[in-house]
């Protein structure tokens, strides 16, 4: 196998592989051709592997630690080196318990407590995990507010580009227009909502607006705008952050809310308390501790195992019949084992190589 880096003109590049293409045998490699040939020659294991996607993948700094740090999956291992123990009690007990002497009654309550204390663990980690999940697809972060109040100049302002068409006339944007943009090393998605308002008559607002309510709910972080004089007319809680907008038009207005912060997008003032207002909440809640040794980032494919494997441990401590524990165990301990890049399949390998650029 041969990787090339060349100059990054097109043209050489097209020269290059056309030169190539008449030696016998040369093809190009295959996505993530590379990466497979490690994973089948022993050098990586399958977490380590889909853990390498995520680092590829990663576009701001803290998704590239989050990569990084969830390399390491001793978790996993040390679960499942658990579950094949508690196999090994059960086996034991069931094939020779009556000739050792091993009680039956004993062992039951010994891998009862044993699972239930592996499911409580999984659990957490579930739902821990949440927050590593942030740094794949982003913190999503909702601007809303009343028509023509400055939403689509706010996201342009934070996007550095003319993302969204701003007018004068209200109820310019009808659909949600979502941007990515790196604050602090965290990616941050902000989405502009048509503006909201109870008496419009045409269809199309009418959809906007049930859209833009629907993106507010669903957002980990809201922004509610409004303009000086006004009072915004709808609820907010702990995650939404207030905004007066327009400030240059207020003269000597002054913001009567402390919360609030003023701020121009036409002369671009406050914006920059905004950001770092928004990179404070967002590092409160999602930074995850350096010295946490546990990785909170899951896939939805390591998510979806842990989801069986707990599933299959509840069927295991519900049960009384040590043969159907043993079972499940072994299924949970499957599981857990495609976590921890023990065990896979070939459709799983072929879906994740997939992903990876060509060669890598």
């Amino acid at each position: 196998m041969l990787e090339l880096h060349l100059h990054g003109s097109i043209a050489v590049i097209k020269a290059a592989l056309a030169a190539l293409a008449d030696f016998p045998g040369v093809r190009l490699a295959e996505s993530g051709e590379f990466t497979k040939r490690a994973f089948h020659c022993g050098k990586l294991n399958f977490h380590e592997v889909s853990r390498l996607s995520d680092l590829l993948n990663a576009e701001t700094e803290q998704q590239r630690i989050q990569a990084l740090r969830a390399k390491e999956n001793k978790l996993y291992q040390l679960w499942r080196s658990k579950m094949i123990g508690t196999m090994a009690h059960i086996d034991a007990t069931i094939d020779f318990g009556e000739d050792e002497d091993i009680g039956v009654e004993e062992c039951r309550t010994l891998v009862h407590n044993d699972l239930a204390h592996l499911l409580q663990e999984i659990r957490g980690h579930l739902a821990s995990s949440y927050n590593g999940e942030i740094f794949q697809h982003g913190v999503k972060v909702a601007l809303y507010g009343r028509p023509n109040v400055g939403k689509s100049s706010l996201l342009n302002a934070m996007a550095q580009r003319e993302a969204c068409i701003v007018s004068p006339i209200s109820g310019t944007t009808r659909d949600v227009v979502s941007v990515a943009v790196d604050i602090g090393g965290f990616p941050v998605v902000f989405q502009d909502t048509a503006g909201v308002r109870s008496d419009s008559s045409d269809l199309i607002e009418q959809e906007g607006i049930r859209r833009t309510w629907k993106h507010v709910e669903e957002a980990d972080l809201r922004i509610a705008i409004t303009v000086p004089g006004e009072t915004f007319p709808y609820d907010t809680d702990q995650n939404t952050l207030m905004v007066v907008n327009k400030m240059d038009l207020a003269g000597n207005y002054e913001v009567a809310d402390s919360s609030a912060l003023p701020i121009s997008c036409v002369q671009r003032t406050g914006l920059g308390d905004l950001i770092q207002r928004l990179e404070t909440v967002i590092r409160d809640r999602y930074e995850v501790d350096p010295n946490i040794p546990d990785p909170l980032f899951l896939n939805e494919r390591e998510r979806q195992d842990l989801k069986a494997a707990a599933k299959a441990l509840e069927k295991a401590i519900s049960s009384h019949d040590l043969v159907m524990v043993s079972e499940e165990v072994r299924e949970a301990t499957r599981c857990i084992g495609r976590v921890a890049g023990v065990v896979g399949t070939e459709d799983i390998l072929d879906h994740l190589f997939s992903k990876f650029c060509i060669g890598k």
